[in-house]
């Protein structure tokens, strides 16, 4: 792979819980093992439909094992759909779905203080984060 615009390119990985590399542990396992890989840490791509009753202590372990090693933090929200396999999580804009934004806020509050770097997927979210985070 070439250099672009005189960076190096770097593997990354955006865990998801329907993927190979799911949750905390198997993150910080393939960081460990691979110290060349960087994380994408986006919450809600973590959560399943059965988590979501207890999203605040999810949120919160998701949070306190990522946001230390995570390149970037990517904030959203989460929904459930439904297909022929049941139900799943989708993410969702910023602040419209089912995850307790409070927590999320505090959460990514705590994580940019330590020097996380905060995403959002659209200009409008990151308004509305920019907005929640002051």
């Amino acid at each position: 792979m070439e250099r672009l615009l005189g960076v190096d390119p770097v593997p990354m990985i955006r865990p998801h819980a329907r993927h190979l590399v799911s949750d905390v542990p198997g993150c910080l396992g393939l960081m460990r093992r691979e110290p060349r890989f960087r994380l994408a840490f986006e919450p809600a791509l973590l959560f399943e439909p059965v988590m979501l009753v207890a999203a605040e202590d999810h949120l919160v372990r998701m949070f306190g094992g990522l946001a230390s090693v995570a390149e970037v933090i990517v904030i959203s929200d989460v929904q459930q759909a439904d297909d022929d396999g049941g139900p799943w999580c989708v993410p969702v804009e910023f602040g419209s779905g089912l995850l307790p934004m409070e927590v999320v806020i505090q959460q990514a509050r705590a994580a940019a203080g330590e020097g996380a770097r905060l995403f959002a997927r659209s200009e409008t979210e990151a308004e509305a984060l920019r907005a929640r985070l002051t």
